[in-house]
């Protein structure tokens, strides 16, 4: 065995003084305004990781008066500064290090010291219990989730192979499992802290955590999010190896856990597969026996009024051209998308809006070559009548149109204004 050291020193990091004072600053900010500050505002939005153990520090060794108030449902702690150190307070002393006893235990045990008052005191089994040495061995302590290992099952490498989870997905799927809480196989997440945390875009982390969701089809986690809300939420990592507390050595059965508080674990992994199989993705995968084909979508029912309206816009066009009109398929889908999006427009008004549209004789309407598409851009203009173009000027040295014109008569014989008394 090797040599297990005696003192393991912690000290705090250079940045700690500044996260103390900007901690402290947005503290007394959000007591002038009548709330707190909650934990995931201190570690996403102003990328304070440790924002605990400064508020410890600040509580222990400056002695602030700060309040920490968790939601029972989200786990999530929210802290309220209550006020400055009283009077008189002195703080703690200083400690360096923290040891960890290492030592062989020589001594006789007494009364009170034998393997069972552990857990007639506390309910828990004692992990020196059933040791073959006298030492107190480091791994004996509970290690956290920012520390030691994580037992990831290779089927996720298989799985990246397959296709049935992208690069991406993989490494999504890895962090949330070494994030995990070790007593439960929770992480209380979202895409937003996701997106901070390994640096993708906000949508990225968003469809990564739905393809993964069991929701989707995908049978590797599964979320219970808050409606409306934009804070974490749990997220359950299915067949997660639980290493400590109650459940030990058993795996979550995301799959059959209908909530938070409703959990389900199984004893090994075997009995996990058998209660439900990833289901592959939607990607069509190569196999000894063939392709697997996937069932054709159905076809959407085509819109009735479609057909019968490019009969009638072909026939006026052959009419007033004499020949068929050269549209391309771009004319037909800005059709296809008027009628989509216009499903009050009957059929009699579509072919009047178009008699209105050939009888124009404004020169850029009459430019357009009466483009199906330039119509259907443009269809509410033509909802009064033709667009008309400008009238022609009369020139001053004509006298018969000058004559016309101070008649009084319009272009068609009526009187325009009425006659001097």
């Amino acid at each position: 065995m090797g040599r297990i050291p005696q003192t393991v020193f912690r000290e705090p990091p250079p940045t700690a003084a500044s996260q103390r004072q900007r901690i402290l600053t947005l503290l007394r900010d959000a007591a002038q305004a009548g709330h707190g500050v909650s934990g995931d505002a201190l570690r996403y939005q102003h990328n304070i990781r440790q924002a605990p153990t400064r508020i410890f520090e600040l509580k222990n060794q400056f002695g602030f008066q700060i309040e920490t108030l968790q939601d029972p449902d989200t786990r999530l702690a929210t802290y309220y500064f209550r006020g400055d150190p009283p009077e008189g307070w002195r703080p703690p002393a200083k400690q360096t290090s923290f040891r960890l006893k290492a030592n062989p235990v020589t001594a006789p045990l007494a009364a009170n010291d034998s393997g069972d008052w552990y857990a007639t005191k506390t309910g828990k089994r004692d992990l020196l219990k059933s040791r073959p040495s006298n030492f107190r061995y480091l791994q004996d302590l509970n290690v956290s989730k920012a520390n030691g290992f994580l037992q990831l099952r290779r089927g996720v490498f298989e799985h990246i192979k397959d296709g049935r989870m992208s690069h991406l997905d993989g490494l999504v799927f890895i962090y949330i499992a070494s994030q995990a809480d070790t007593r439960t196989g929770i992480w209380n997440g979202s895409a937003g802290a996701l997106a901070g945390e390994i640096c993708l875009s906000s949508r990225n982390a968003r469809r990564a955590l739905e393809r993964l969701s069991l929701s989707a089809k995908g049978g590797y986690i599964k979320r219970f999010p808050v409606p409306g809300s934009h804070v974490c939420y749990p997220i359950l990592v299915n067949k997660f190896l639980v290493t400590d507390g109650e459940h030990k050595g058993e795996h979550l059965n995301a799959r059959d856990s209908k909530s938070v508080g409703e959990l389900t674990y199984v004893r090994s992994e075997q009995e996990c597969e058998q209660i439900g199989e990833h289901v592959t993705s939607q990607k069509i995968l190569e196999t000894r026996e063939g392709r697997k084909r996937q069932k054709p979508a159905a076809t959407p029912l085509a819109d009735q009024r479609y057909q019968p309206f490019v009969n009638y816009a072909f026939k006026s066009f052959e009419a007033k051209h004499g020949q068929k009109p050269s549209w391309s398929g771009k004319d037909f889908k800005s059709l296809k998308a008027l009628l989509k999006r216009n499903q009050p427009l009957t059929p009699a008004e579509l072919e009047r809006r178009w008699n209105h549209y050939v009888g124009s004789t404004e020169a850029f309407t009459a430019k357009q070559g009466y483009s199906l598409a330039y119509f259907c851009a443009h269809i509410d203009a033509f909802i009064a009548g033709p667009i008309a173009g400008p009238k022609e000027k009369i020139s001053a040295s004509d006298p018969i149109a000058a004559s016309v014109k101070n008649s009084g008569l319009d272009e068609n014989g009526r009187l325009s204004r009425p006659l001097p008394n």
